[in-house]
């Protein structure tokens, strides 16, 4: 994502990535797989673009899904100075039933403050908190306290590289 903001092609990389989860979503939904959801990363500058909004719907009729074939994945770095003109933007994709993850909590250079403010449904916890649960690292602590505060708000939480039956059993119980 960085590499593409860098280049200026983030914004029709975006729209291409965009279509190709929406038709996959589709085909997953047509082979009678039920509910399943794609998630699809967004640089900070799709979502504060103009046309974002616009294009992500017209995207999903034409392609015939609904918001709630995606979730939406956002760094905690493409937030900080834009808080409130993403909520508004995320509320209305959430009214259209799209789920919005806040992606590799915990290694981002954002504050708890600027978590609380942010209307986001789910965590994913970075891998760098997952990695050390299966040895008995004393810094499994904080990943049971973003777990418990993350569930505190009312929000799922995701894992980000499960390797190990031990990481998977901890995150389990907790």
């Amino acid at each position: 994502i960085e590499i593409a903001e860098k280049k200026n092609l983030i914004l029709p990389l975006g729209k291409i990535i965009l279509t190709k989860a929406c038709r996959y979503a589709k085909k997953l939904k047509d082979k009678g797989y039920g509910h399943i959801r794609v998630s699809v990363n967004l640089s900070g500058l799709q979502i504060l673009s103009e046309a974002f909004l616009e294009e992500t719907f017209r995207t999903l009729a034409r392609e015939q899904v609904d918001g709630h074939s995606l979730i939406f994945e956002i760094s905690e770095n493409s937030l900080l100075d834009h808080v409130d003109t993403l909520n508004k933007k995320l509320q209305i994709l959430r009214e259209k039933g799209v789920l919005i993850s806040l992606d590799n909590f915990g290694v981002g250079s954002s504050s708890l403050h600027h978590l609380k403010g942010l209307k986001v449904d789910m965590l994913k916890i970075d891998k760098v908190f997952i990695e050390p649960l299966a040895k008995g690292d004393p810094s499994t602590l904080i990943t049971k306290d973003i777990i418990n505060m993350a569930h505190g708000m009312g929000l799922k939480v995701v894992a980000e590289g499960i390797e190990m039956e031990g990481q998977l059993d901890y995150l389990a119980k907790h």
